[in-house]
C-alpha cells in the first residue's frame, strides 16, 4: 500500500504542469520573503516589531498575488478586483500563521534572528498558501 501512493505522488509530480506551478510558487514566495524581510527591517528602524511586520507582509502578499497571477496560476480573470479579495480572504490565514510563528521566535528567541524568525513563519504558511491559491483564490 504505501509503494502505490508513493507512486502515484511520484506520477503526479513528474506532470510538468504541476512542476511548472509549484517551481513558480516557489520562486515567487522566495520574492516575497526578500521584500518582507527587507521591508520588516527597514520598518523596525521607525515602528514597533507589530506594526512593521504587518506592514512588511501586506506589502509582500500584494506583490506575491500579483505575480502569483501573471506567471504562476496564469489567470486571466477580468474580475481581477474580486480575484484578489478572494487571495486576501485566504492570506489572512497565512498572515496569522505566519506572523505568530516569526513574532513569537523573535520574542523567545532572539539569538536565532530576524532572518530565522521570518523564515520560519513563511515555511509555516507555505502549504496554506499554495493550497487556497490553487483551489480557490485563482479557480478556474
Amino acid at each position: 500500500m504505501p509503494l502505490a501512493f508513493t507512486q502515484r505522488l511520484i506520477n503526479r509530480w513528474n506532470s510538468v504542469p504541476l512542476r511548472r506551478e509549484l517551481l513558480f510558487f516557489c520562486i515567487v514566495g522566495s520574492l516575497g520573503f526578500l521584500v518582507d524581510f527587507f521591508l520588516f527591517v527597514a520598518l523596525q528602524k521607525i515602528l514597533p516589531d507589530v506594526p512593521a511586520r504587518l506592514i512588511a507582509l501586506t506589502g509582500s502578499t500584494t506583490l506575491v498575488w500579483w505575480l502569483n497571477r501573471r506567471h504562476t496560476f496564469l489567470s486571466t480573470d477580468p474580475q481581477w478586483l474580486r480575484e484578489f479579495g478572494r487571495f486576501i480572504l485566504t492570506r489572512i490565514l497565512g498572515m496569522g500563521i505566519n506572523a505568530a510563528v516569526s513574532l513569537t521566535l523573535l520574542w523567545e528567541f532572539p539569538q536565532a534572528g530576524r532572518l530565522a524568525a521570518v523564515a520560519a513563519g513563511t515555511l509555516a504558511a507555505l502549504m496554506v498558501n499554495y493550497l487556497t491559491s490553487k483551489h480557490w483564490a485563482y479557480r478556474k
